[in-house]
């Protein structure tokens, strides 16, 4: 039987493995040193990220808050952010066109 530690391991994996890829993209061609900077974490913290290593929640959600970004944007892969974005405008797609069929049914009533 599997520990849960193994259960896990390769969800957990997956997602650092998203993470890593975000901060690299985010980071672009800055160096680790001036993005710590950027973003108020230390560049202790920012290459434990890289490197896949463990590293405390808080310090990701403090990389969003400064960098202005969602913590959605750091663990989701852009597949995800793009079929998110899709089901948000279908959505107010949706809202709009009911919104459109209360005005006219309000002008027939008047």
């Amino acid at each position: 039987m599997k520990t849960e530690e193994e259960q896990f391991s390769p969800f957990v994996n997956g997602y650092l493995n998203i993470i890593v890829k975000n901060l690299r993209r985010l980071r672009g061609t800055m160096s680790q040193e001036n993005f710590s900077k950027k973003a108020g974490v230390s560049l202790t913290t920012i290459q434990r990220m890289e490197s896949g290593k463990n590293f405390e929640i808080v310090s990701l959600l403090k990389i969003a808050e400064r960098l202005g970004i969602s913590p959605f944007d750091l663990y989701l892969t852009e597949e995800e952010k793009t079929k998110i974005k899709m089901a948000e405008e279908e959505r107010e797609n949706a809202l709009y066109e009911k919104f459109k069929t209360k005005l006219r049914l309000e002008k027939l009533i008047k």
